[in-house]
């Protein structure tokens, strides 16, 4: 919601119903396997694969400087991605680093995102530059170039809109906080 401004209280709750509507229509349990100590490359990734590559992005999101609404919109591209397409780990940090490279796209400024190859320079993750633009336009079909998720983030920023509205005295004891603090 960075840069949005002021909202009335209908507005706020449109917001939410409208990430409300988004998460109903795509929310269905995702479950991962569970990891065992012999893993191997045949196998499909398993949930603590998923949370190490997690925090990996979590990494490369604060070396790229990225907003946080960039990184949680890659974990929910990443996980919707894991549940329609059993990956191999071999191809996890591919998808993991392709995730954020498409969240990116959507949500930084064009002048913040690095070209690709400079992306899988700074990243790290041993592919090349065709490998990644392969995998972008993989997991764009695989997810029908429907990728603005409503995030836990989106959530939260309505969540606290909505408080900052109808309950302002619940920051009376934050007079360190600037207004335009406070709504960050």
């Amino acid at each position: 919601m960075k840069g949005q401004g002021r909202h009335s209280n209908q507005q706020l709750l449109r917001m939410l119903g409208e990430a409300l509507r988004k998460e109903c229509s795509r929310w269905s349990a995702l479950s991962y396997p569970p990891s065992t100590k012999t893993d191997k490359q045949d196998d499909v990734v398993g949930g603590s694969q998923r949370d190490s590559l997690v925090k990996y992005l979590a990494l490369l999101n604060e070396k790229f400087d990225f907003y946080p609404e960039t990184f949680f919109l890659s974990v929910s591209i990443l996980d919707q991605f894991f549940h329609i397409v059993k990956a191999k780990p071999k191809y996890m940090q591919l998808i993991g680093v392709t995730a954020l490279y498409l969240a990116a796209k959507i949500k930084e400024e064009d002048e913040a995102i690095p070209g690709t190859l400079e992306f899988v320079r700074v990243s790290r993750v041993g592919c090349s530059q065709a490998e990644v633009l392969r995998m972008e336009k993989c997991m764009l079909g695989k997810l029908n170039w429907d990728v603005l998720f409503a995030t836990p983030l989106d959530f939260l920023h309505i969540f606290h809109a909505l408080l900052f509205i109808n309950v302002p005295h619940l920051l009376d004891n934050c007079g360190h906080m600037t207004p335009a603090r406070s709504e960050e």
